[in-house]
């Protein structure tokens, strides 16, 4: 089999660049660039089959994000991972990415697709790059939250301790990914959860997260806006599965026609994250990484 550099003609680009692995911000260094992936230099122990999602920014347009799967590892002469591109995904509009397309990586893009993100649904443009398909590819799975399905919620969870809402944000860091996530953006979720208010507790359907809001389809439907409640849910992580409870506001109520169930927009105030702080940012991170992969 044929090198994978030998099919695009890779260009030496020279740029540190924020990468994002199940949510893991990587700061990494570009080696080279091409219409269809790139090297990055890396001490870490990545492995085929792994994708990343590379963030490409410019002071006139939204940021670039290219997912992309890593294709080789090699040590000589300069320890790294190769990347081969699956598709580019944009908050812009198509016009942003055509020019991004073509001015950084000489790809004249025929076929990008405008679709709705997340629970809001707002507009990202995306495209796919063409698949080579003698391209043999190690299938070996990163950790993934999506391969170990949380168990069935129950009592066991602990109680919210008193909310500290003034350090809501300490542990968000800088990057472009984490500035996204301060927009108020919400990831799609579809996760089970229990909903609390007063003395009531229904189990609901997380549809999306975010680390300052919350989407999620119930049938217990608070009888006032600006109403609290609590919301459960697990969320897998590097330590195992974590309970994570937040306290909410209700922002807006949308009923379904039959009026029997709602979709209800949450204000989070205060979060509980099992102990280990930043998991929310990290799984909302996560979240938005492989909503791009989807799409």
């Amino acid at each position: 089999m044929k090198d994978d550099r030998r099919r695009a003609d890779r260009k030496p680009h020279k740029e540190r660049l924020n990468c994002y692995l199940d949510g893991d911000r990587l700061d990494m260094d570009s080696e080279d660039l091409s219409s269809t992936g790139m090297f990055l230099a890396s001490e870490g122990q990545l492995l085929p089959g792994q994708r990343l999602a590379v963030v490409f920014r410019s002071p006139d347009m939204p940021a670039v994000y290219l997912l992309g799967s890593v294709v080789r590892r090699q040590l000589n002469p300069t320890n790294g991972v190769g990347l081969n591109w699956e598709r580019a995904v944009t908050k812009g509009s198509v016009e942003v990415l055509h020019r991004f397309l073509k001015d950084r990586l000489k790809v004249r893009a025929s076929s990008i697709q405008v679709r709705p993100y997340g629970p809001l649904g707002q507009d990202h443009a995306i495209y796919r790059f063409p698949v080579v398909a003698e391209l043999a590819v190690q299938e070996a799975e990163a950790a993934d939250p999506s391969v170990a399905p949380a168990p069935p919620l129950g009592p066991e969870l602990s109680p919210l301790p008193q909310a500290d809402v003034s350090g809501s944000q300490d542990f968000l860091k800088p990057g472009p990914l984490t500035h996204s996530v301060e927009e108020d953006s919400i990831a799609p979720a579809g996760i089970p959860g229990i909903m609390e208010l007063g003395d009531q507790s229904v189990e609901v359907k997380i549809d999306g997260f975010g680390v300052r809001r919350l989407r999620v389809h119930t049938s217990l439907i608070p009888f006032h806006k600006d109403a609290k409640v609590r919301i459960r849910c697990q969320i897998v992580s590097k330590r195992g599965i974590l309970p994570v409870c937040c306290l909410c506001q209700v922002h807006s109520v949308e009923e379904a026609d039959d009026r029997r169930t709602a979709s209800l927009l949450l204000t989070i105030q205060g979060v509980n994250e099992g102990g280990e702080s930043g998991l929310l940012q990290r799984y909302v991170r996560w979240l938005h990484v492989r909503a791009m992969e989807r799409d």
